[in-house]
């Protein structure tokens, strides 16, 4: 009975990973009954320091919905920093919209989708709570990095080479001398 358990326990501590589910990857909702909005981070994981954009992609009954780039207004918040972003549609998806920025804090940020299409007003605001993936420190994803010890190797290894190289040459004219 005693092994059944300890059994149980480890079957529940390797499938935990399997089960706990990964931040949303965008968010997603109805407007005006007609439209559906997806709303999220261009690339995922977003990196502090990368590229990235706001991504928005309007459908009408899943249909997408082309030509809204001068109709919609993008917005990014963090803290109290505030800045509008210039929306662009994609030559390559259609329906599909993106503001680029370069995330300069890890954390929360807010995106907010404002304008009207065919009419239908949309002002809505996508946040950390609503399933918006927080900015991730690049040390995250760096390797080799200084976190992990890599420049402290490589700032040993260029001295030690001169001092064999030294000791090489040192022995080379010591024998021809000799």
């Amino acid at each position: 009975m005693h092994y059944r358990s300890l059994l149980l326990v480890v079957l529940a501590f390797l499938l935990t990973p399997l089960i706990i589910t990964t931040e949303a990857a965008s968010i997603t909702r109805t407007i005006g009954d007609r439209f559906e909005i997806t709303v999220g981070y261009l690339h995922e994981p977003a990196i502090l320091g990368d590229t990235n954009a706001m991504r928005i992609a309007i459908t009408e009954n899943g249909e997408p919905v082309t030509g809204l780039a001068t109709d919609l207004h993008g917005q990014i918040e963090f803290s109290e920093a505030v800045r509008a972003l210039s929306i662009v549609e994609s030559s390559t998806e259609p329906g599909v919209y993106t503001a680029t920025f370069i995330p300069m804090m890890d954390g929360s940020y807010a995106f907010t989708l404002t304008g009207t299409i065919d009419g239908v007003e949309i002002n809505e605001r996508y946040t950390v709570d609503d399933g918006l993936v927080n900015v991730q420190p690049r040390t995250d994803f760096e390797f080799p990095n200084a976190a992990n010890g890599f420049r402290n190797v490589t700032r040993l290894a260029m001295p030690t080479a001169a001092l064999l190289v030294g000791g090489l040459v040192f022995l080379t004219w010591r024998r021809r001398t000799a």
